[in-house]
C-alpha cells in the first residue's frame, strides 16, 4: 500500500500510516490514527511526532540528500530529528489510511525508560526545526505558530508530557513569533491573547485582565465563574440567569429530535434518514449552529422544521428548544447515528417513566479505514459503561441521552455565551445533576480528521465549564484559594456542597474526586461529618486513606476505615432487607 502510494505520488518522500498500540501480551490496546494530509502533517509536526517512525516507509535518495541519520547518541529521538530536518529541506510527508503496524508499547523500551532524556531531545529538535522555518520564511513559520495555537490551545499531548517531564519548558518561542511580527493583532484578538497565555499559566498571579476583556466582549457568566474559581466573589455568590425558554410542556409531539449543522452536506442528509428510520413519529427541528452556514432548503427536506441563520437571532439553540414541541427531546449532533435498537430502548425507558435515558457510542475514526475501506472502529476495551465512567472518561455526547422535556428547567447554563459550545455544556449539565439510566445498545460516533481551526475561545469554554460542574457548580475554588481561607469559610464551602448534592445538581464521579477528595484530605476538620466526604468514603476508600496518610492524618484514616467497614456491614445487611440494620446506619 505505501509502496504504491509512493510511486503514485511523486512529491512525497515519506509515507506512514495509521497503528495499533498492543501491549506485552499482544493485547490491543487502541488504535492510534494519524493525518493523511501533507499540509497538516508539515505544520503537526513543529508541535509533535506526526510521523511515527515504525509505520513509515520513505525515498533513500532523500535520506541520503539531508546526511542519514544522526550518530550522536546523546540525541534520544533520532527519527523526529531525521523527519525534522527533511522538512526544513523542503520535502513532504503524508500517512494511509490503513493499519500498517502493531506497536508493542513496551515498558523497558527508550520512551518509557529514558522519558525525561528523550522528551528533552524531542523539544530541542521542534524549537531547530521551527527556528529553522523562522528563518527561511517568516511569515509561514508566523502562520504555522498560529494554527499550532489555535488548534492547540492547551497543548497537545507533547506539550502535556513536556510539562509534567520537564516543568518550564513551555511553547514559548510559538507566541515570541507572533508577539515579535510587526502586528501581532493579525494572528490573534486581545482576548484570545490572554486566554493563551492563561493556558500557560502565565496569568495565575492575576486574571483580572482575562476577566475585563471576557466581559467587554459578551461573556460575563465566563468571567463571574473565572472570578468564582480564584477567590475574587464568594463562593455562593451565583450568577443570575433567565431560564424560561427552556421550561414549559410539549405542544404536540410525543418526541422532538433536534439536529443541529453547520452545512448542508452527506452528513446531514444521512442523519435525518436516521431519525425517520429510527422513529418514524418523530418531529424533526433541524438548525444551523452558525451564522454563516447554509440556509435550509425546504425543497431538499420535507416534514422537517426549519431554522435559518437569518431567523434565529442570536441563540439557535434558543430557538430551536422554543420551536420544538415534543414531551421528550432526543439530539443528533453531526457525525453521530442512532441505531434502531438502542433509540427504541432508549425512548422506551423514558416512555415507562424514567426521567433521563442514555446510550453509549462505539467511536470510528474517518481518517483510518479498515480491510473494507470502512471507517475504523475503535479496538480499545472499555469499561462497563454507567454514569460514573462515562463522565470520568470524558465519554458522555448530547446525542446519547433521550430525556424528558421538563429537565430543562433545572438547566442553569448561559445559552447566548456558549455558543457552538452549548451542546457541550447541556450534555454536561444533564449528565452531572441528575442520575441518568444507562440503557443497552450502542450508537455510532464518527471522529472527523484531524484538522486545523480557531478553537481558542472554545476550549476556553469548556474548560471552564468542566471546571464549574466538576467543582460543585463553582462552589470550590481553586488550591491555592481555598488553602488560604478560616477553618469557619472551610466549614461553610463544605456544607454548601453537601447542599449542591442532596438537591440532585450535583454528582460525585471519579474524574473529579481527587480535587475534592484534595479539599477534604488537606483542609476539613473531621470531614465524616459531610455527606459528600462520606459518599466519597464509600466509593474510593482506598484512595481516601492513601490521602489522608499521605497529610499525616492517621486518625482520620483510622476513623474512615471503621466508617468503611461498617458501610459494607450495613450494605449487605440492606440486601437481605432488615430494615433494623438500615435505621442503624440512619
Amino acid at each position: 500500500v505505501q509502496k504504491n502510494f509512493l510511486d503514485a505520488h511523486w512529491d512525497i518522500v515519506g509515507v506512514g500510516g495509521q497503528f495499533l498500540d498492543i501491549d506485552t501480551e499482544n493485547r490491543t490496546l487502541g488504535l492510534d490514527f494519524q493525518s493523511t494530509q501533507p499540509e497538516i502533517i508539515s505544520c503537526c509536526n513543529h508541535a509533535f511526532f506526526s510521523l511515527h517512525h515504525p509505520t513509515t516507509m520513505m525515498r533513500r535518495s532523500a535520506i541520503e540528500t539531508i546526511g542519514l541519520y544522526i550518530e550522536d547518541r546523546s540525541c534520544l529521538a533520532p527519527d523526529y530529528d531525521i523527519f525534522t530536518r527533511m522538512q526544513a529541506a523542503g520535502f513532504r510527508f503524508a500517512n494511509v489510511s490503513q493499519v500498517v503496524i502493531k506497536w508493542r508499547l513496551n515498558p523497558n523500551g527508550l520512551t518509557q525508560s529514558s522519558a525525561i532524556a528523550q522528551t528533552q531531545s524531542s523539544h530541542a529538535i521542534r524549537q531547530w526545526g521551527f527556528a529553522q522555518l523562522l528563518n527561511t520564511n517568516p511569515n509561514q513559520a508566523r502562520q504555522t505558530a498560529r494554527n499550532l495555537l489555535m488548534s492547540f490551545p492547551v497543548g497537545t499531548w507533547f506539550d502535556e508530557k513536556l510539562h509534567r517531564l520537564l516543568p518550564g519548558e513551555d511553547r514559548a518561542y510559538l507566541f515570541d513569533a507572533l508577539k515579535q511580527s510587526s502586528d501581532p493583532a493579525l494572528y490573534f484578538s486581545a482576548l484570545e491573547y490572554l486566554i493563551l497565555d492563561w493556558f500557560e499559566d502565565k496569568l495565575t498571579a492575576d486574571v483580572s485582565p482575562l476577566v475585563d476583556a471576557l466581559k467587554a466582549n459578551g461573556f460575563p457568566w465566563f468571567a463571574h465563574q473565572l472570578e468564582r474559581r480564584y477567590g475574587l466573589l464568594s463562593s455562593d455568590t451565583d450568577y443570575p440567569m433567565d431560564t424560561t425558554v427552556l421550561s414549559g410542556k410539549g405542544k404536540g409531539y410525543q418526541l422532538s429530535v433536534l439536529v443541529p449543522y453547520v452545512k448542508i452536506d452527506n452528513d446531514l442528509s444521512e442523519r435525518i434518514a436516521n431519525v425517520r428510520d429510527c422513529c418514524q413519529n418523530a418531529e424533526i427541528v433541524m438548525f444551523s449552529i452558525l451564522p454563516d452556514a447554509d440556509d435550509f432548503s425546504t425543497q431538499v427536506y420535507e416534514d422537517v422544521i426549519s431554522i435559518s441563520s437569518s431567523t434565529f437571532g442570536n441563540s439557535p439553540w434558543e430557538a430551536a428548544l422554543k420551536v420544538a414541541s415534543g414531551n421528550y427531546l432526543a439530539y443528533l449532533e453531526p457525525n453521530i447515528r442512532f441505531d434502531p435498537t438502542s433509540f427504541f430502548n432508549a425512548y422506551s425507558a423514558i416512555c415507562e417513566g424514567l426521567p433521563m435515558a442514555y446510550v453509549a457510542s462505539d467511536r470510528y475514526y474517518l481518517e483510518a479505514l479498515d480491510e473494507s475501506g470502512m471507517p475504523y472502529k475503535d479496538p480499545a476495551p472499555h469499561p462497563k459503561w454507567t454514569q460514573d465512567t462515562l463522565l470520568g472518561k470524558e465519554r458522555v455526547i448530547l446525542s446519547g441521552f433521550c430525556h424528558r422535556r421538563d429537565l430543562l428547567e433545572d438547566v442553569r447554563i448561559p445559552l447566548l455565551e456558549c455558543g457552538v459550545s452549548y451542546s457541550y455544556a447541556l450534555v454536561h449539565a444533564l449528565a452531572h445533576r441528575r442520575e441518568f439510566t444507562v440503557v443497552e445498545g450502542k450508537y455510532r460516533e464518527f471522529v472527523p480528521a484531524v484538522n486545523l481551526e480557531n478553537r481558542i475561545l472554545q476550549r476556553f469554554k469548556e474548560h471552564m465549564l468542566n471546571w464549574y460542574f466538576d467543582s460543585a457548580l463553582g462552589s470550590l475554588p481553586c488550591h491555592t484559594v481555598y488553602k488560604a481561607m478560616t477553618a469557619s469559610k472551610i466549614n461553610a464551602l463544605a456544607q454548601q456542597m453537601d447542599a449542591l448534592l442532596d438537591t440532585g445538581f450535583f454528582y460525585l464521579h471519579w474524574q473529579n474526586k481527587q480535587v475534592i477528595l484534595n479539599f477534604f484530605a488537606t483542609k476539613v476538620n473531621v470531614p465524616l461529618r459531610f455527606k459528600l466526604y462520606r459518599q466519597l468514603v464509600e466509593r474510593y476508600e482506598q484512595q481516601v486513606t492513601t490521602a489522608l496518610v499521605l497529610e499525616g492524618r492517621i486518625i482520620e484514616c483510622l476513623f474512615c476505615k471503621i466508617y468503611y467497614s461498617l458501610y459494607k456491614y450495613i450494605t449487605r445487611l440492606q440486601k437481605f432487607n432488615l430494615s433494623r440494620g438500615i435505621n442503624y446506619l440512619t
